[in-house]
């Protein structure tokens, strides 16, 4: 989403230094403010954009571009340009309004060319610009919403003043709203649209995922977690677990999300998702032992991963999608308990009984009878 009429030249006439004649003209850029706004409509950075409420908040996200300086202005900016931590260390590029703002003298130290940016920053070109931005932002802040049931959520939690950052202070705030930027897209669009669709299928009640991470896969995960919490009243690790053995996480405090993340092996999941360079097994191997992945319902994998017994197999535009010939056979109240460690946990919290748990192993031994025949003569 772009905001209108973002960049503004500035012309400020010419300086007089040294007997000659020198042009100072800028360009505000409000780039920052768009990426605000883009990132916010991926979940991310949803309170700090929150937090610019006032026209006078946006001038942190605006950059000046000197198109030409008096020499006055360009040595200050070299200097201020070599100094720890300066925004736009390179000659040439553009620097943030506040360090460019900062470069100006007030007061008996005032140059002509103080003060013909005193006179821009109070005049009316610059105050119409901010206003503009503001408006922009606040038209996008009102679409924000839109289609998301994460970024609604965490816009009530900030109305209701319950948003886990609600307390801190704005500094705090923001770089805590920064944390765990979304990274580039790690599939095609008909992986994610495949994605979608089986997320939409209420018999899968738990997810796990592997690789390098994705962070538009584990927003879909979140958001369909947030869609069933709110369809049934539970908690969110009830309406759909979500485990992660990836490098790329999301902050999920904001979204009121339950995501575990593994330090090693992979997750339990009746749907399991195979990312970019997993470390450990291969997805066969973890089938075929399967007290660490179980039959499992569907795996859904961006490559292919040759077959597996007990599975069928169908693909797309970087998508194998192996669906268990078994599991779907499985009595419906029992399917969820695809893995060695899900049964030994449910019978422990004595959600089932011995008896459901005797008929779960059989229809494991039935599976392995299938993936493996013959191996009992």
């Amino acid at each position: 989403m772009t905001i209108p009429d973002a960049t503004l030249t500035l012309d400020l006439g010419t300086i007089s230094w040294k007997g000659m004649q020198h042009p100072f003209v800028v360009t505000l850029d409000a780039q920052p403010l768009e990426l605000l706004v883009f990132h916010a409509s991926q979940a991310h950075r949803v309170y700090e954009l929150a937090l610019v409420d006032r026209p006078g908040d946006a001038w942190a996200y605006v950059q000046v571009a000197p198109k030409h300086l008096p020499p006055r202005i360009s040595e200050r900016l070299e200097a201020a340009r070599r100094e720890p931590g300066r925004q736009g260390a390179s000659p040439g590029s553009k620097v943030a309004f506040v360090d460019f703002d900062g470069l100006f003298h007030r007061g008996e130290e005032a140059e002509p060319e103080d003060e013909a940016w005193e006179e821009a920053r109070n005049g009316d070109a610059l105050r119409s610009y901010v206003q503009r931005l503001a408006a922009g932002l606040s038209d996008a802040r009102s679409k924000l919403g839109a289609g998301s049931a994460l970024i609604r959520h965490e816009l009530s939690r900030i109305v209701a003043g319950t948003h886990p950052f609600a307390f801190l202070d704005r500094h705090d705030a923001i770089a805590a709203s920064r944390r765990l930027p979304p990274n580039e897209p790690r599939h095609t669009g008909a992986f994610y649209a495949k994605l979608g669709e089986l997320l939409g299928d209420d018999e899968i009640g738990s997810v796990s995922c592997r690789g390098d991470g994705d962070h538009r896969v584990l927003r879909m995960l979140c958001e369909a977690q947030r869609l069933r919490a709110e369809a049934t009243g539970v908690p969110a690790a009830q309406a759909l677990e979500i485990s992660a053995f990836t490098r790329q996480e999301v902050n999920g405090e904001e979204w009121g999300a339950d995501i575990t993340y593994l330090s090693e092996d992979a997750g339990q999941g009746f749907l399991f998702i195979e990312g970019t360079n997993p470390q450990g097994k291969s997805i066969r191997d973890l089938v075929e032992s399967y007290a660490s992945l179980g039959p499992g319902g569907y795996i859904l994998s961006c490559k292919d991963e040759g077959p597996i017994a007990g599975y069928q197999v169908e693909s797309g535009e970087g998508w194998y999608l192996y669906r268990s010939e078994v599991t779907p056979r499985m009595l419906p109240a029992l399917r969820k308990y695809h893995s060695v460690w899900a049964l030994m946990l449910a019978q422990e919290n004595e959600e089932i009984s011995d008896t459901q748990v005797v008929e779960i192993i059989a229809q494991w031994e039935n599976l392995l009878s299938r993936r493996f025949p013959g191996a009992d003569g």
